[in-house]
């Protein structure tokens, strides 16, 4: 006994494919940034924002723009030390 017909699941197969794919668009363009927010940041590092305050942020200096409230992470320089832990 089928639950779906084989055009439904067809369907369903083609709706999944796209947004999977536009999911991977969104997170390769946010990846592609050479500055990230903390949020942003903490991701890139594969883990949540409070984590990243502890583990990370103590060890890698932010950049602060002059006349602007936020701060934010070079990737480069997270990448460094991401790369640093694994030795």
């Amino acid at each position: 006994m089928e639950l779906l017909s084989q055009e439904a699941q067809q369907e369903l197969l083609d709706n999944l494919i796209k947004s999977v794919d536009e999911l991977a668009n969104v997170k390769a363009k946010a990846l592609a940034k050479p500055y990230f927010n903390r949020k942003q940041a903490a991701a890139f590092c594969g883990m949540s924002p409070v984590s990243f305050d502890t583990y990370v942020r103590p060890y890698v200096k932010a950049v602060v723009i002059p006349g602007y409230t936020k701060v934010v992470w070079n990737r480069a320089t997270l990448d460094k030390f991401m790369r640093e832990l694994e030795k």
